[in-house]
């Protein structure tokens, strides 16, 4: 079996995430399966245990397969080499002298970030999907993918959102939006939340089945205040989480 394997380093879940689905689609490319390194930082946790990865611990498993079944020893890993987007066809697994395994860091994961695995381009081909938004639509596909919760995380989620929701039961049409503020100013521009307002108002004029409520995820005590103000005439509910 060829394999794709994604090392990870500390970042946050959405950068993991993010690439993931990049390590997926450089998986998918060259004829390989996509398996996760072992010791991703949020899976180093009690709840985790011995599961290591998170489609292990939260999600379901990407593969049905696992290193140990593919016969790669630590020894292979080491001298797999890295994949980048120039790789993509020079490693294909059709090739005899291609490497069993190649690894995917989260540097060279920036190089593969915009790139759609071309067996999908006929069927976006047939859906006229311009260039411009195939980027993210594999982003989309990915996540949806990766993101399977597995049985416990599901009971997990009933639990915590019988524990800590606050505000009316969310319903069809809800709208869900995460406003980051905090320390992402050091990272790039941070917009501030009548800009989000705006952007909620233009999805509704887009797809009018969607409500006046929101689903607000957020750092910012600040932004939970806005939105929640009468002013605003919507339906605000939002999960009560300590910050560290």
């Amino acid at each position: 079996m060829h394999t794709c394997l994604m090392v990870f380093a500390c970042s946050g879940i959405g950068s993991v995430l993010h690439t993931q689905g990049a390590a997926l689609s450089a998986a998918l490319e060259t004829g390989r399966v996509f398996l996760e390194a072992p010791g991703n930082d949020f899976a180093a946790t009690a709840y985790c245990g011995s599961s290591t990865t998170l489609d292990t611990c939260y999600f379901l498993p990407l593969s049905n397969c696992s290193l140990e079944q593919a016969g790669v020893s630590t020894t292979d890993l080491k001298s797999a080499p890295e994949l980048s987007l120039k790789d993509l066809t020079r490693y294909a697994a059709s090739d005899p002298a291609s490497p069993r395994v190649v690894i995917m860091s989260f540097k060279q994961a920036a190089t593969v970030r915009t790139f759609t695995p071309s067996v999908f381009s006929q069927t976006l081909d047939a859906a006229r999907l311009p260039s411009s938004r195939r980027y993210w639509w594999w982003r989309s596909q990915a996540v949806a993918f990766i993101v399977r919760p597995n049985e416990r995380t599901r009971h997990e989620i009933v639990r915590r959102k019988e524990q800590k929701l606050r505000g009316m039961p969310l319903q069809p049409g809800c709208i869900s939006m995460f406003v980051r503020h905090g320390d992402k100013v050091t990272e790039a521009k941070v917009w501030d939340d009548a800009a989000y307002d705006a952007a909620a108002q233009q999805l509704r004029k887009i797809d009018t089945s969607l409500s006046r409520q929101m689903f607000l995820s957020t750092d910012d005590p600040a932004s939970i205040a806005y939105f929640n103000s009468t002013a605003r005439h919507l339906r605000t509910t939002v999960l009560d989480m300590k910050l560290r």
